[in-house]
């Protein structure tokens, strides 16, 4: 219960980012989208943001 990380997606660069407003996560997955954009990471950005959807 509470208050749950909010979604923000952010156009930059032709990519279309998934930002979580958390904490450290946002950070964790900030990085990750500002290093390397590959499918794997991708699909890890994806799965967090699905189990965070899913703990409510």
């Amino acid at each position: 219960m509470g208050q749950w990380p909010t979604h923000k997606t952010v156009l930059r660069r032709g990519f279309v980012l998934v930002r979580i407003t958390s904490p450290q996560r946002s950070v964790t997955i900030g990085a990750w989208i500002e290093g390397r954009r590959t499918p794997i990471q991708f699909s890890f950005i994806f799965a967090t943001v699905k189990a965070t959807n899913n703990f409510s």
